[in-house]
């Protein structure tokens, strides 16, 4: 079972085997996703299935939950994915969650 982090979801999506465990063989590697379509799974797809249309992007006159990440979850390795830091998180549009800073 997968958490609900979603940077380890998109880690396993990726690797489809634990992040940070290259030793550990692929579970069903030709379900294996670019880093692109892990984050549309865990974005547009996710609200699609719900039948949500008010979510899983960031536009205009979408309801605005995000997860603001301190690197590109594109461009990290997905064994580093899951240790990427979260900057900020965004609920209906307030900041839930703000990274102190000293």
């Amino acid at each position: 079972m997968v958490p609900f982090d979603a940077r380890v979801g998109m880690a396993w999506a990726q690797l489809r085997r634990p992040p940070g465990r290259s030793d550990a063989s692929a579970f069903e590697p030709d379900q294996i996703l670019r880093p692109a379509e892990a984050l549309h799974a865990y974005t547009t797809a996710a609200a699609k299935a719900l039948g949500d249309t008010s979510r899983g992007r960031v536009a205009q006159g979408m309801a605005a939950d995000l997860t603001c990440f301190g690197g590109d979850p594109l461009r990290v390795p997905a064994d580093e994915l899951p240790e990427l830091p979260v900057l900020a998180t965004i609920v209906d549009g307030a900041c839930s969650f703000r990274e102190e800073r000293p």
